[in-house]
């Protein structure tokens, strides 16, 4: 109630205090997920490497990869009709290329590899 009472530029919903709070109370659990998060993101970009991506270096579960010659947004749609989301950047700074890609379970990105071989 404190916080919400002086904080009005941000009030905090109950969900995301709940959240936190549960973060604090399992800090180590979250850590070692964060840690398997990583390994898992690292494996996914150099799967990604070995079909001539390139990507670039993250700390979280998400990196920048550039399809080029190929259209990320073409990729993308593509692979969506296979149930596959992923984050064309439409960035003309960038590329055409560029898009984001979210590390998920190994299976899955076992699954998105698969697809993206067959359509590169």
């Amino acid at each position: 109630d404190d916080l919400n009472q002086h904080n009005d530029a941000y009030p905090l919903a109950r969900p995301s205090e709940a959240a936190a709070i549960a973060t604090l109370q399992h800090e180590d659990e979250i850590r070692a997920r964060a840690k398997q998060l990583r390994l898992w993101t690292e494996a996914l970009a150099a799967q990604l490497r070995e079909l001539g991506i390139r990507t670039y270096p993250t700390e979280t579960y998400f990196f920048l990869a550039d399809f080029a010659p190929y259209d990320a947004a073409a990729l993308a749609g593509h692979l969506k009709a296979q149930n596959i989301l992923v984050k064309p950047l439409n960035d003309p700074r960038l590329g055409a290329g560029y898009m984001r890609v979210t590390t998920a379970l190994p299976e899955d990105n076992a699954r998105f590899i698969a697809v993206l071989e067959a359509l590169l």
